[in-house]
């Protein structure tokens, strides 16, 4: 198989769709960078200098799909549409008529990436960032 999907051929032989489970702006506190090192930032939000990955992996085989090495005080959904533009059409060539769906974290949720996923006929799902009105009405459900 070509493109380097090769790991996905028995999975696919399978299944009908490609479920790329998470987009992950990945940070690991407990391994901050140290020195002067090139696009190493402070990010407020961890209270840290760091690097803030982004990373794409398949679900069922939590294959890494993607990366991108992006700076610490980058926000989390910085870079995903250009690096979804080079991987989409990829995957859609490798595996015709493979559904894909696409998962992510509240830090995803913009509108962008939602037109992006409608052009290329992908299916989606994003959580909803907090917002005091989103609280104060699920609030009384939690209990």
């Amino acid at each position: 198989m070509r493109g380097g999907f090769s790991c996905y051929r028995s999975i696919l032989a399978q299944e009908s769709q490609l479920l790329i489970s998470s987009i992950k702006g990945e940070v690991k506190k407990k391994h901050p960078s140290h020195g002067q090192q090139q696009l190493s930032f402070f990010n407020g939000a961890h209270d840290q200098h760091m690097y803030h990955p982004l990373l794409i992996f398949e679900r069922h085989t939590g294959c890494l799909l993607a990366a991108r090495l992006r700076p610490g005080n980058a926000s989390s959904h910085a870079r995903i549409v250009p690096l979804l533009l080079r991987l989409v059409p990829r995957l859609q060539s490798a595996f015709p008529g493979v559904k894909i769906q696409l998962r992510g974290d509240a830090g995803f949720a913009l509108s962008l990436l939602y037109q992006f996923c409608e052009f290329f006929g992908i299916q989606y799902a994003f959580a909803i960032p907090a917002n005091c009105v989103f609280q104060q009405r699920a609030e009384p459900r939690q209990k």
